[in-house]
């Protein structure tokens, strides 16, 4: 009875080592401009998209995101996700939501709109879980 104790901690303890809140986050619509983050292993990548093209008067394309991409560290701690710049500068933070069966990661505003609407339109869904 002992080793099947044993046994049955180990399993669950397994199993919970496999959920994971890692991979790949991109908004769950049709979008021409947003956000894409990934998270791995602690470190983290946020990308800004647009289809928007802006020209200066030299005809050089404008970068409209000068600042991104962005990356760092993350740090997970209930469902608040907190972004840090390479030096651990607090940057952003954002929550993970689960949702039939998907997990979403929101802003602050649409944690807060969430609970009257449901998961906001465009919210950033995992499209790739870390392998």
């Amino acid at each position: 009875m002992k080793s099947l104790c044993t046994f049955v901690l180990i399993l669950v303890f397994a199993l919970s080592a496999c959920t994971s809140y890692e991979g790949v986050f991109e908004p769950d619509c049709i979008a021409f401009a947003g956000d894409v983050v990934e998270l791995s292993n602690g470190q983290l990548r946020w990308e800004r998209f647009t289809d928007q093209r802006v020209v200066d008067n030299n005809g050089q394309v404008v970068n409209p995101f000068p600042n991104f991409p962005k990356t760092g560290r993350y740090e997970v701690r209930d469902d608040r996700v907190t972004f840090r710049n390479k030096d651990g500068d607090d940057k952003a933070t954002w929550y993970l939501v689960s949702h039939n069966n998907a997990l979403y990661l929101l802003t602050p505003k649409q944690r807060e709109r969430m609970s009257s609407d449901g998961i906001p339109v465009c919210a950033l869904r995992r499209v790739k879980a870390k392998s």
